[in-house]
C-alpha cells in the first residue's frame, strides 16, 4: 500500500492506535483513510476524542494529496497538515442534529 510507505504516514507511524484504518471510503475518484492516533502523553489536559490522522489518496499516485492530523477539543478542532507542520488551523465543530 503506497500509503503506508510515503513520508506523511511515518510521521504518525508511531502513533497510529492500530495497523488498519478505523475508517475508509471512496469519493470523487479518491481514496480516504482515517487512522485513530493515541493521545500525546505532553499534552496536559487529553481531549476526549482521540486524534485523527486523515489522509486522501488518488488511486495513480503514490503519496496521499491531502494528509492531516485532527485534534478534537470540546467544540474545536485543531488540524495540522503532515506536508507542512507550520501549517496548522483551528476549525469548528460540527455535529448533524
Amino acid at each position: 500500500m503506497p500509503l503506508k510507505r510515503s513520508p506523511e504516514y511515518h510521521v504518525v507511524r508511531r502513533r497510529v492506535a492500530q495497523p488498519l484504518p478505523t475508517d475508509s471510503w471512496q469519493e470523487d475518484g479518491l481514496h480516504f483513510f482515517v487512522f485513530e492516533l493515541q493521545r500525546r502523553d505532553d499534552l496536559k489536559t487529553a481531549p476526549a476524542e482521540p486524534p485523527l490522522a486523515v489522509f486522501a489518496m488518488h488511486p495513480e499516485a503514490t503519496r496521499p494529496i491531502s494528509a492531516v492530523v485532527v485534534t478534537p477539543d470540546d467544540d474545536r478542532a485543531d488540524v495540522s497538515d503532515l506536508r507542512d507542520p507550520e501549517r496548522t488551523y483551528s476549525a469548528p465543530m460540527w455535529w448533524p442534529g
